[in-house]
């Protein structure tokens, strides 16, 4: 009569542990201590089989005790685990991906800033050359772009005036000089009186 009390018990106890743990409620492990039986403790593993539990005798002797555990909940926790690696992961991966494309970028606007300068100094150079050569004193972009047109209408006269032809780049005409200056993303000749 006491066996089938301690039975009692020990059934009552798994099968609450069971339904709080399909309620949300519960933990995933339950334990009997060492105070249980050699009796109850072949009563854990057998209703635990039935249930399809996961059921553990641990420890020796007096300190002999037995888990039982929710199989889908240590598969569950254990995917859980790996679904939060790969995601860890995957975010890492992006975020050294978007590091990199940032950096490349960075190094891009860079480049590109610094040729804007120098593109920017040589055309503030030769228009200093150009003036100068001409006998007139560095002046503004009126003076600049009245210097481009008449070294274009003197290239154009040099041109219609030679016998060969002056495509594709500075030729060599009499008391002439030819200085390529470029504008942004378009280059002109312009012809200088030496």
């Amino acid at each position: 009569e006491k066996q089938q009390e301690e039975r009692g018990e020990i059934e009552k106890r798994v099968e609450d542990f069971v339904a709080a743990y399909k309620s949300g409620e519960g933990e995933e492990m339950l334990t009997f201590d060492s105070s249980v039986s050699p009796f109850g403790r072949k009563v854990v593993h057998e209703i635990s089989e039935k249930l399809a539990l996961q059921h553990e005798s641990l420890g020796e002797g007096e300190a002999r005790y037995i888990t039982v555990r929710i199989p889908e909940a240590s598969a569950k926790k254990r995917h859980e685990e790996e679904t939060q690696q790969l995601r860890d992961r995957q975010q890492l991966k992006e975020e050294k991906k978007q590091n990199e494309q940032e950096q490349r970028e960075k190094i891009l606007r860079e480049s590109a800033e610094q040729e804007k300068l120098k593109q920017e100094q040589q055309q503030k150079t030769l228009a200093q050359q150009s003036m100068g050569r001409n006998g007139k004193a560095a002046g503004g972009q009126a003076s600049l772009t009245a210097n481009l047109h008449r070294a274009r209408q003197e290239r154009q006269a040099a041109i219609d005036s030679s016998s060969g032809s002056a495509a594709g780049g500075c030729t060599g005409v009499e008391e002439k000089m030819c200085v390529l200056v470029s504008f942004d993303k378009a280059s002109f000749e312009v012809w200088i009186s030496g």
